[in-house]
């Protein structure tokens, strides 16, 4: 990583890991939120309608090892783990401590684990399918340019890859 790209990193991170951020309706970004119970009930409606999508697509099935970029505070990861739970594993991968800690509560049937932001603390061939959810649109053309690069290298042959983008447009 050049040091561009480490000084967007670090300040991503400072921004994520804010100690403002206490509440998970303040994590979650959950603006209408009436506080954490209903900013967590609004999450999970997200993650359950993300992971409807990505069965009837044909994506996922129970028993394959996923790897999320950013799960940030656990949209995806609450549901996506236990649907997982019966053979499958979910590992979320985010640059802020603060969200993992948030993820690990949210979804304990998960495994969780801080990254640099542009790879996967992970061996090679590993992971049946890796998602992302709106998360290269926070990120310059070359992190995602990486990011492309570490996905190919931990999908195991015949891996699968789950990419949501907001509004091209």
């Amino acid at each position: 990583m050049n040091a561009k790209q480490q000084k967007y990193f670090d300040t991503l991170r400072a921004r994520w890991n804010h100690p403002d951020l206490r509440g998970a309706a303040l994590m979650t970004y959950i603006g209408s939120a009436a506080g954490d119970a209903d900013a967590d009930a609004q999450l999970r409606a997200a993650g359950a309608s993300s992971l409807a999508r990505m069965e009837r697509s044909g994506v996922v099935s129970r028993d394959m090892v996923v790897y999320e970029i950013g799960c940030g505070a656990g949209r995806v990861a609450t549901e996506l783990s236990a649907y997982l739970d019966r053979g499958g594993e979910y590992h979320g991968f985010d640059l802020s401590a603060q969200y993992i800690e948030l993820c690990k509560r949210r979804a304990p049937l998960g495994r969780f684990a801080v990254t640099d932001g542009c790879s996967f603390p992970r061996d090679n061939a590993t992971a049946d399918l890796v998602v992302e959810f709106a998360v290269f649109c926070h990120m310059p053309l070359q992190v995602i340019w990486r990011w492309l690069v570490e996905i190919e290298r931990v999908l195991k042959p015949g891996g699968k890859t789950y990419v949501q983008f907001h509004n091209l447009a």
